[in-house]
């Protein structure tokens, strides 16, 4: 299937179902996801965390 046969029935679907063809929905992450992205905007804001250029300058200093 390509992708303008997946999008034409799509559009379809949204014609037939007058509306959207599944449910839409916010994601339900589980309490350690929620901790884990709110641990990782803290340390992106921190001005003390070392930053990289590059993944391979990380990976440098790791020592691989």
């Amino acid at each position: 299937m390509t992708l303008s046969d997946a999008v034409n029935i799509f559009l379809k679907q949204i014609i037939l179902r007058g509306g959207i063809p599944f449910d839409v929905k916010y994601p339900e992450y589980k309490p350690e996801v929620i901790e884990a992205m709110q641990e990782a905007k803290c340390i992106s804001r921190d001005p003390d965390t070392k930053r990289y250029g590059s993944f391979s300058e990380a990976l440098e200093e790791l020592d691989l």
